[in-house]
């Protein structure tokens, strides 16, 4: 069975003008996590809940749940001009394998992004 947490949102920073910092708060037992792996997050809003996966930004021996969203689609355009502190949340995960640890000796290691042109 997967583990879903609450995670009431106690801070939102707007990171520009596409990017908010994510700040959710446990209620209950912690969710064990390893540094690359993401969650499936779900935020109570007007439209209902919808499930997103999201990479988590926080260490895990940190004591709440950071994560980053960039508005790339209607969904999270639309959380990051919505997403207040006390906003409801859950999450479910964390999933991924991205450790170094579970390869073979021989690794490449390759990280990649996207960001729109400067004005």
């Amino acid at each position: 069975m997967i583990p879903v947490c609450d995670y009431p949102m106690t801070d939102v920073q707007r990171v520009n003008e596409t990017t908010v910092d994510v700040f959710l708060e446990l209620v209950g037992r912690a969710q064990a996590f390893q540094p690359g792996q993401f969650v499936f997050l779900v935020f109570g809003s007007e439209n209902g809940w919808q499930r997103h996966p999201f990479s988590i930004a926080s260490a895990p021996a940190d004591k709440r749940l950071e994560v980053s969203i960039k508005a790339v689609g209607d969904y999270t355009r639309d959380r990051r001009d919505q997403l207040q502190p006390g906003t409801p949340a859950k999450a479910a995960g964390a999933f991924g394998g991205f450790h170094h640890t579970k390869a073979g000796h021989h690794q490449v290691w390759v990280a990649a992004g996207w960001s729109s042109p400067s004005p």
